[in-house]
């Protein structure tokens, strides 16, 4: 599911489950127990190959579960990613590959992203298979790229080019080659890592402490319920089901 190197103070974790990095509920755990290994690193890094950083939820596997069993895999997904937002230690993610839906949920979860540059896109399609996006995911979209230039990505679930990601603010920086963005993300993990790290985590903490409470005011976990009842409406099962397709 993954691989995980250390460097120096460095921790690296690549997504490594096949080809499209799908998320389901192996992927999930296997990363809370990565972040479990990380909390003792100065910065920690999150990679994917060449081809996905990752599609997104695991749409083959998924679709067979019925609410009982989905709704558990759901909401600690949900809480994966709000743990990563806040995990006390810097994160840099190498978008080396396409990172759309989920994938862009984890990656927007980061606090830094180098996109390689090339035929890989990123966004949040949701509202075009009938879905909302998930309510964390939306603030910290509005946090990074703004809240007219994130209504305008939200509505129209449109993926964007590196570059374009990058003139959205979504990604920091797009470098020409897939292993120049794993070595740029290791730059910048490295300089994080020798500042000093009880200062970093309160400038972390003061940074996401605004957003987790619009979370929590927007309805938190029942907000992350709710995603479900568009789930497994009948039209928005028959798109997945298409879009399952391209797995």
């Amino acid at each position: 599911m993954l691989e995980i190197q250390r460097r120096g103070d460095v921790a690296a974790i690549r997504l490594a489950h096949g080809t499209v990095n799908a998320i389901g509920p192996a992927l999930v755990e296997a990363l809370e127990q990565a972040l479990d290994g990380c909390v003792d690193a100065g910065a920690v890094i999150l990679a994917g190959n060449e081809k996905f950083f990752s599609i997104g939820l695991a749409l083959p596997e998924l679709l067979g579960l019925g609410r009982a069993e989905m709704e558990p895999f759901w909401m600690r997904f949900c809480a994966l990613v709000r743990r990563l937002y806040a995990f006390p230690r810097p994160t840099v993610c190498a978008v080396t590959g396409h990172a759309t839906a989920g994938g862009a949920v984890l990656a927007l979860a980061c606090d830094f992203r180098v996109m390689a540059a090339g035929r890989r896109l990123i966004g949040l399609n949701e509202v075009r298979l009938g879905l909302p996006v998930p309510l964390l995911a939306d603030l910290v979209l509005r946090q990074v790229a703004g809240d007219r230039r994130a209504t305008e990505l939200l509505y129209h679930g449109e993926f964007l080019t590196p570059e374009a990601a990058r003139a959205a603010g979504i990604v920091d920086e797009v470098v020409p080659e897939v292993e120049g963005a794993v070595a740029r993300a290791h730059q910048r993990a490295e300089a994080l890592a020798a500042l000093p790290a009880a200062a970093l985590a309160q400038l972390k903490a003061q940074r996401t402490a605004g957003v987790l409470a619009a979370y929590e005011a927007g309805g938190g976990a029942e907000a992350d319920r709710a995603f479900l009842d568009f789930w497994f409406e009948p039209a928005v099962q028959a798109r997945l089901a298409e879009a399952a397709q391209r797995f």
